[in-house]
């Protein structure tokens, strides 16, 4: 639901289903921001976000921790590995559509020079 309604809004979104298929992607298309889920197969998020940062290619991205997961020790954790920001579910998809139309506008300001 989150990919159609992102696609809806005018993202152009990619979608992996594992750890090991988000970083192939993500070094194949370079993407601005990626929204990572922590707690998928085979590679959590943690360490994914670890290896994009280390990564030449990714280690720009924004990347915002999508989880279940509400502790504190949890956006602890996600901050340490390189995440950007933290959002919990459940959320409401219009509100973390605004969200990443803001992340993005607020980087594109920076990269012109310009403060935001």
């Amino acid at each position: 639901m989150l990919v159609e309604y992102l696609q809806f809004k005018g993202f152009t979104v990619r979608e992996a289903s594992t750890g090991a298929a988000a970083l192939a992607l993500a070094a194949t298309l370079r993407p601005r921001l990626i929204l990572m889920d922590l707690a998928m197969r085979d590679l959590d998020g943690f360490e994914a976000t670890r290896r994009l940062r280390a990564a030449p290619s990714t280690k720009d991205a924004i990347i915002v921790a999508v989880t279940a997961r509400a502790f504190a020790t949890d956006r602890d954790e996600a901050h340490r590995a390189g995440c950007d920001a933290f959002i919990s579910k459940p959320f409401d998809l219009a509100t973390l559509a605004d969200y990443i139309d803001r992340i993005l506008q607020q980087r594109r300001s920076r990269s012109r020079g310009t403060p935001y």
